[in-house]
């Protein structure tokens, strides 16, 4: 049996899922500040951060592509039983939209 599994599935979610969301979380919080630096002259210096932004929202993509193949090959953790009806119904629908 796998770490953190029991018989009805996953108790947490896989230490790959977690690199991956923390990952893409840090680097889109990384392409905000250098979309704004890259956007408020024309300099050299801006013109490197627009194209550091450019590569890294490219990353974004690539790792975002690895995220969903991964989510679908990997069965997530059950809900808590203490989440009452509609906000599981909030999660599984926000979880089905992204």
């Amino acid at each position: 049996m796998i770490e953190n599994e029991t018989h009805a599935g996953p108790t947490r979610y896989s230490r790959g899922a977690i690199i991956l969301h923390w990952t893409i979380a840090a680097a889109v919080l990384s392409t905000i500040p250098l979309g704004w630096y890259g956007a408020s002259a024309e300099t050299a210096s801006t013109q490197a951060a627009t194209n550091l932004h450019k590569t890294i929202g490219i990353l974004i993509l690539g790792l975002t592509i690895v995220r969903i193949v991964w989510r679908l090959t990997h069965k997530p953790p059950a809900l808590p039983d203490s989440m009452t009806r509609s906000i599981r119904w909030a999660a599984k629908v926000s979880h089905s939209l992204f």
